[in-house]
């Protein structure tokens, strides 16, 4: 067992806790604090002075990095869906104008 893995341990609830606030999700969260963990395991121990405020500050970073990618993502699907909408509602159009234009057409 690494110098690490025992420190992450024993601050691991309040990391979880802090990831949960930001993201408001179990599932969420335990992605974050992975995510972190993954960062702060390739880092030395000994370059650290405040083992508590270091994982704080990396677990929120994380986490809000998450939330950012998810309101992007979300964004992302809302112009999608809109462009959608847009293009059923002129293929709608383009199919209850037709029969009024060969009647148009017709009479000419």
């Amino acid at each position: 067992m690494s110098d690490w893995t025992a420190l992450f341990e024993a601050h691991r609830p309040r990391l979880l806790a802090i990831a949960r606030r930001v993201l408001g999700s179990d599932a969420c969260a335990e992605d974050a604090v992975q995510d972190a963990w993954l960062k702060v395991s390739s880092t030395d121990v000994g370059s650290v002075d405040n083992v508590g405020g270091f994982l704080t500050t990396v677990v929120s970073r994380t986490a809000l990095d998450a939330l950012r990618k998810r309101r992007v993502r979300a964004r992302d699907v809302v112009e999608e869906r809109r462009a959608a909408d847009t293009a059923e509602g002129d293929l709608l159009l383009a199919d209850s104008l037709a029969p009024a234009l060969v009647m148009v057409l017709e009479t000419l």
